[in-house]
């Protein structure tokens, strides 16, 4: 729910500067730059959510894959993760507490983590094509990819999903989110673990060479 200045607010609600909006839910008030950040950011995720399902439709059959445990196991997280950047104005203090300040700078910054991460996971996914999955498997003809944004690091649509998320947390600037942002990063390291052992298993001597030349998340750094 968002309540415009000027508008009928809720009992209770204090007067609004008239270039802000208040966004109910979260009971946080938004100048025009936070509110487009805010409302490209769900553009974003949604196109994200729309290219995935499409081309999740098309991939290669598997081969081999994990059990349901090592699955429930990361994604438990995730689910955890953008619960906390939902709902956490609803939790209370501490989860509740703004911690990020508002400002045009932040909104600036979240802009461009939200368009970055959407660029790098849609450019991942074309250059992956159908050797992609949700969860860790081999595909029956699997190919290492070494090419587009694998040639900088070895997991780029968590890098960009990472970007994603932390535009979210810069514009919900609460304990919750962050606590979030750190929940989904534990789960893509408890996944990537997991394929980067598969994928050492089916291709013993390129995917450590692999390893040895490009980094995890970070190109350069790590």
């Amino acid at each position: 729910m968002i309540v415009r200045a000027g508008a009928a607010a809720p009992a209770g609600t204090p007067g609004l500067p008239p270039t802000e909006t208040c966004l109910a839910f979260a009971s946080r008030c938004l100048t025009p730059m936070d509110s487009f950040a805010y409302n490209l950011t769900l553009v974003d995720w949604a196109i994200f959510y729309v290219f995935w399902l499409i081309a999740a439709l098309r991939t290669k059959r598997n081969a081999r894959r994990e059990d349901f445990a090592g699955a429930m196991s990361y994604r438990l997280l995730a689910i955890v993760a953008f619960a906390l950047l939902v709902r956490s104005s609803r939790f209370g203090p501490p989860l509740a507490t703004l911690v990020i300040p508002r400002g045009e700078s932040v909104a600036a910054l979240a802009i461009a983590s939200s368009v970055c991460g959407l660029l790098i996971c849609l450019w991942a996914r074309v250059t992956l094509g159908t050797n992609w999955s949700s969860i860790v498997v081999v595909k029956r003809d699997h190919e290492l990819i070494q090419a587009g944004p694998y040639r900088f690091v070895r997991h780029p649509i968590y890098t960009g999903m990472t970007l994603l998320f932390l535009a979210n947390v810069l514009l919900s600037g609460r304990v919750g989110a962050v606590v979030g942002l750190a929940c989904l990063v534990v789960s893509f390291y408890l996944k990537l673990l997991r394929e980067e052992k598969m994928m050492t298993a089916q291709f013993p001597d390129q995917y450590p060479d692999y390893c040895r030349r490009v980094k995890r998340l970070i190109p350069f750094v790590h």
